[in-house]
Parts: C-alpha cells; structure tokens; sequence
C-alpha cells in the first residue's frame, strides 16, 4: 500500500498564509480604490478648471455686452439731441395743414376776383401771377415735407 506523501501543514502555518493571502487582497483591492480616487480627483479638477474658463469667457462676454450698450445709448442720446436741435427747422404737420388751407382760400378769393373781372387783360395776368405764386409755395412746402420725410426714415 501506498503512503499518502502530502506535505504536512501545520495549523499556524496555514493560517499565517491565509492571512498573508488576505492582505495581498485587501491590499491590491486598496490601491486600486487609490487608484480611482486619484483618477476622480483628476476629472473633478479638470472639471473645475473648464467650469473656470467657462465662467471667465461668460464675464467677458457680458462686459463687452455692456459696453456696447452703453455705446449705443450714448449713439441714441446723440441721435436725440440732434432731432431736438433740428426740430424746429422742418414743418409740422398742423402748419402744413394750415398752409394748404390758407393757400387754397387764396386760390379762391383769386378765382371769384377773376370772375368778376373777367373781361379785363390786367386783373387777369395779376390772377395768374397769384396763382404761379401760390403753386409756387406749395411746391416749397412738398419739397419741405419730402426733406423731412426722408430724414426720419
């Protein structure tokens, strides 16, 4: 018969390896979670550094909205100035109306003055010369008006 020739471990021996075998695990299983840990605060610090810059080109960005805004305020306000200095060069509505009525009572009176003196050579080249005179204004006043019409747009 054959004798069983398996080595013989003593139960300290035993236990001193398990143990050892348990370290080395616990060990690798702790440098690993180092090794994520350390990876993680890699990426959250990369993460901080692109919110940073992020942040920045945002502050940028709105300073540069705010300056040009106030540029275009200080445009606008020019801009105002200019239409309250020229306001009083241009004609009103109210005084083109005014105006077109006067003119328009004028070419009536002339019309009535040239009925009655219809026969007469004299008062009727006086009637035309009223009229051209008054065509004349109107012609002003459109022309006035065309001025300030294209200017405000």
């Amino acid at each position: 018969m054959k004798e069983d020739v398996s080595p013989t471990v003593t139960l300290h021996e035993y236990l001193t390896t398990m143990n050892q075998l348990r370290r080395e695990y616990v060990d690798s299983r702790f440098a690993a979670g180092e090794k994520s840990v350390l990876g993680l605060e890699k990426w959250i610090h990369d993460a901080e550094r692109r919110i940073n810059e992020r942040i920045d080109e945002k502050e940028k960005t709105s300073d540069n909205r705010y300056v040009l805004l106030e540029e275009r305020m200080q445009r606008m306000a020019a801009f105002r100035d200019q239409i309250t200095g020229e306001r009083g060069l241009y004609v009103t509505r109210d005084q083109l109306e005014t105006t077109k009525v006067s003119i328009a009572n004028e070419i009536d009176i002339l019309k009535r003055s040239m009925q009655i003196s219809s026969g007469r050579e004299v008062g009727t080249s006086k009637v035309w010369q009223a009229i051209v005179a008054a065509l004349a204004g109107m012609a002003a006043i459109g022309t006035s008006i065309t001025a300030l019409h294209a200017f405000l747009k």
